[in-house]
């Protein structure tokens, strides 16, 4: 990767924008939240990264459908939402702002056709025109396609299960879970989202709390230590709101290597808590 693979994103410069792609992207993720069977830590909500932008991956269709299943993808290279099914048909709609709520009827009368009904409430799709700048939608993507990419490589370092890369569009953020392998004591262990130990890692384009790009770790239980444990280069500890180790991506900017920077912060709070973990 070159220096230039993170290009910069001041949230308060596109912040119109990634509100707009945040409803484009709920529309895949209520549909696939929808039709697929549900999983453990909500992965049958969550979308995923590929070559051109955010991913369903494969839905199944209903028995009664007439396609086997299908996938939706929102390509933010080409700035298109496209729908994809197993005999072969598809439907590609341009972005460019139009109202969240045009896009779920025209999905929802390609899948009908197919005999795939769709239950959602249109409510949670806006009827009016959103902001749509195609040069930050380009420049986030160029971010994300490249984070992805090394969460990748710090997946691939962990021993023990870890869950997908996968994108969650409430908070608009890229995540990875790693689980110790240890039940927490005085949880149900049948409770499938809270019994495992677990640290997560994720990618944001910034909120309430902080208000520009940052990468985050965070563990669950957290280990009463890890707070004034030693940082990793360029990271802090955040403790109000919520505790976890801070990264902000304009770290990366200026870093003669971004990439091995995030790398080390990712592999480095893991390892301070899985130490203290034990």
């Amino acid at each position: 990767m070159s220096t230039n693979a993170f290009p910069a994103l001041p949230l308060a410069e596109w912040q119109d924008t990634r509100d707009t792609l945040t409803k484009y992207a709920k529309l895949l993720s209520e549909i696939r939240y929808a039709l697929t069977p549900k999983q453990k830590h909500y992965w049958h909500l969550n979308l995923q990264i590929n070559a051109t932008g955010l991913t369903t991956m494969l839905i199944p269709a209903p028995q009664n459908a007439s396609v086997a299943a299908f996938e939706m993808q929102m390509n933010l290279q080409q700035h298109a939402l496209k729908v994809s099914t197993t005999d072969g048909t598809g439907m590609t709609l341009p972005l460019h702002g139009q109202p969240p709520h045009m896009l779920y009827l025209q999905t929802k009368k390609f899948l009908a056709e197919r005999g795939i009904r769709l239950k959602l409430d249109a409510n949670d799709f806006p009827e009016t025109e959103m902001p749509y700048d195609k040069a930050a939608v380009e420049r986030y993507w160029q971010a994300l396609s490249n984070v992805a990419v090394v969460f990748g490589a710090f997946k691939a370092g962990l021993r023990g299960e870890s869950g997908p890369v996968s994108f969650w569009t409430h908070h608009f953020d890229l995540d990875l879970l790693w689980f110790s392998g240890r039940l927490v004591p005085g949880v149900d262990p049948k409770n499938a989202e809270h019994a495992d130990e677990q640290m997560g890692f994720g990618f944001t384009t910034g909120d309430e709390v902080i208000a520009e790009p940052y990468f985050y770790a965070t563990a669950y239980p957290l280990p009463k230590k890890l707070p004034s444990a030693k940082m990793p280069e360029g990271a802090a500890w955040q403790s109000e709101p919520w505790q976890g180790a801070v990264l902000k991506y304009e770290k990366l900017l200026t870093h003669p290597q971004p990439e091995k920077l995030l790398l080390g912060f990712l592999r480095g709070v893991q390892k301070a808590a899985a130490r203290l973990m034990r």
